[in-house]
């Protein structure tokens, strides 16, 4: 999440930015590793997360 602003990141508290990271580096760097049912409960638990995300963002 490097490239969003410090500033969105500190008034957009209720979003888990370190979590957020931490799943996109052990997707990149440990494919093999990956246990494909934890993604596939994060991709179903968190997406509406994700999407709320995206709109205040625009």
């Amino acid at each position: 999440m490097r490239w969003l602003p410090e500033k969105f990141k500190v008034e957009h508290t209720e979003i888990v930015w370190v979590q957020i990271s931490a799943l996109r580096n052990r997707i990149v760097h440990d494919y093999f590793g990956l246990d494909l049912e934890i993604i596939w409960h994060v991709l179903r638990v968190s997406l509406p997360d994700f999407k709320q995300l995206d709109k205040l963002m625009t």
